[in-house]
């Protein structure tokens, strides 16, 4: 999970894959609590990491 944490976070400070470091954020956090995720992450980044777990979760279930 930290190693996803890491390539999320890395993927997201270059811009390069936002979509892809998403998903590396959504595996990591599986066991996480989405609201600790929001409260560590700035606005913008919250709102998108939130809007793609809320999707799988949808889709998902």
């Amino acid at each position: 999970p930290v190693i996803l944490l890491l390539a999320a976070f890395a993927l997201l400070a270059s811009n390069k894959a936002p979509k892809l470091a998403g998903f590396c954020l959504f595996v990591a956090g599986v066991n996480l609590s989405t609201t600790a995720f929001a409260a560590s992450l700035n606005n913008s980044t919250a709102t998108f990491v939130t809007g793609i777990v809320d999707a799988l979760t949808s889709a998902i279930g």
